[in-house]
This record gives structure tokens, C-alpha cells and sequence, in this order.
């Protein structure tokens, strides 16, 4: 149990989003952040509110499971969350500053649950959104950089990068975001996303989300927003989504960004017999 309204609120909340486990809040009724909540659960298609959890628990990944108060070290919390096959899965690691000093330290892909040698990928950062360049185990400098505040706290997602070939012997990096602005958006995507490359050229990138936000899609080849809508398509439910709801990332030019929940709302759309929306984007 947490309170929202806490000076160290969002220290508490990031903890308990990277944990797997069950989310109470015991504010003061009336005296809550709304940001905090938001960040931390996402609306669906039913009207009601959901926690963006992880499927699986949360731990330290110190062999000597607590790092000491007095040793100047971040602590991580290490979770994952997998897909319906085991050839995807996302990584997730909090980072948490206990000491009484800020602290600057190098995190290595290999702190991150579940990655594999053979892949590559890319790591983002929340709540800033900095999109590491891709990388693997075998990568010269397999590294991010981190530097914290006192009580300061990052979450840190490792995303699988899926290479599609194009017609121009070529290959095009893409991986599923999730949710944007979550601690844990990852956690919305259902399933295994489908990637696929096109007999007239470009990709399909097939994602089920149980939630409603904004979705990210890294594409290393991504179209510049200047004529974005005239190599992008973005359909729900085999719909068409309005144009102003997807657009280039303001932090990053290789994310796309796709209004879900506004798209939900404008097109009209109703809940059928499922929970989840499955969407498709279609880049050439």
C-alpha cells in the first residue's frame, strides 16, 4: 500500500508496477495525483481501469539479493513479461537510487531478465522516453549510461528488435513499445506481435493491446512527419484511424505513435465479444 500524494510517491508506485503483485492505494480521499495513477494504469475498451502488470514477479537481481544502504549502488529490480510464444518476451528493470548522494552508474543489457545472445535490441528509458541505439550481448559496448538523484528511480524496458527484410536488400529494425507514458507499458501488448514484409514493399506490424492509450512502434526506417500519412496506414479492427492520431514521436524520430485511445473514441467504436483491440500499421 502506497499514497499517490506522498513526497515519494512515484518512488513507491514504480516499485509496486515492476513487482507482478497486487496495487492498493490509501490516500486521503480527496488528495491524490492523477498523473501518478495514470502512469501507472490505463482505461479499456469497457470503461473501466486497469493495472499494467507484468506476468511475472519482480526481484532483485544482486546474487546477494539486497544491495547494503551504505554501498553507494542503484538497486534493480528485474522483471519480465513474455508474449504467447517464448521467441518474444519484454525486459524490465527499475532502478532505484538509496542513497543519501546522486549516483551515476553504467547498466549492462545482461542485467536485463530473459534477453538472448542472438538478438538484438534497444532499451528505453521512463519516464524520459531516450531510446538507446540497438544492441546486443555481443555489442562492443552492450551499456546504457544512468545517473539518478537522491530517492531518484528510472524504469528501464529492453525491447526485442525484429529485422524485416525490404526489396531494397535492406533490412528495416522494428519492436513493439506498448504503451508510451506507462511505467510498465509493455505489459499492455496481448500475445506475440506479428511483423511481416510485403509482396508490393514495406512491413505489417500486427499488435493486441488490453488497454487504451498511446502506442509506440520503434521503425528504424520510419518515414519523416513531413509526409508521414503517405507511406503510413494504421487500422483498428480493420478500420481506418483517423490521421491526426498517429504522428512521429516528439523525443525520438524512429517512433511512431498511434492515439489509440482518441482513435477508439472518434471512429465510435464498441466493445464486442473480446477485451482487446488489435491494431495494424502498415508502413511502405
Amino acid at each position: 500500500m502506497f499514497q499517490t500524494s506522498h513526497p515519494y510517491s512515484s518512488f513507491h508506485g514504480a516499485a509496486r508496477c515492476i513487482s507482478g503483485g497486487p496495487i492498493y492505494i490509501t490516500d486521503t480521499p480527496g488528495q491524490h495525483s492523477l498523473p501518478l495513477i495514470h502512469s501507472m494504469t490505463a482505461p479499456t475498451i469497457r470503461s473501466t481501469t486497469r493495472i499494467l502488470r507484468p506476468n511475472t514477479i519482480g526481484k532483485c537481481i544482486e546474487a546477494g539479493v539486497y544491495v547494503p544502504y551504505e554501498s553507494l549502488r542503484f538497486l534493480k529490480i528485474g522483471t519480465y513479461h513474455t508474449g504467447s510464444s517464448t521467441s518474444y518476451g519484454v525486459s524490465i528493470l527499475g532502478i532505484f537510487n538509496l542513497s543519501e548522494q546522486a549516483l551515476t552508474e553504467l547498466i549492462p543489457l545482461r542485467d536485463f531478465d530473459g534477453v538472448k545472445p542472438e538478438r538484438q535490441y534497444i532499451i528505453r528509458a521512463h519516464p524520459s522516453g531516450e531510446i538507446s541505439p540497438p544492441m546486443s550481448l555481443d555489442s562492443e559496448f552492450p551499456v546504457v549510461e544512468l545517473a539518478l538523484d537522491t530517492k531518484g528511480w528510472n524504469i528501464l524496458t529492453a525491447y526485442p528488435i525484429y529485422s524485416i527484410p525490404n526489396h531494397a536488400e535492406e533490412r528495416t529494425d522494428v519492436a513493439v513499445l506498448g504503451l508510451v507514458g506507462k511505467m510498465t507499458g509493455a505489459a499492455a501488448v496481448v500475445g506475440s506481435p506479428r511483423f511481416e514484409r510485403r509482396d508490393i514493399g514495406g512491413l505489417k506490424v500486427h499488435v493486441v493491446v488490453k488497454a487504451l492509450g498511446v502506442l509506440g512502434i520503434y521503425i528504424s526506417t520510419l518515414p519523416p512527419s513531413s509526409n508521414l500519412h503517405e507511406h503510413t496506414m494504421v487500422l483498428i479492427h480493420n478500420l481506418p484511424v483517423p490521421a491526426h492520431t498517429v504522428t512521429v514521436g516528439a523525443g525520438n524520430a524512429k517512433v511512431l505513435e498511434i492515439d489509440v485511445a482518441a482513435a477508439w473514441r472518434e471512429m465510435g467504436l464498441q466493445a464486442g465479444w473480446g477485451n482487446e483491440v488489435e491494431i495494424e500499421i502498415i508502413v511502405r
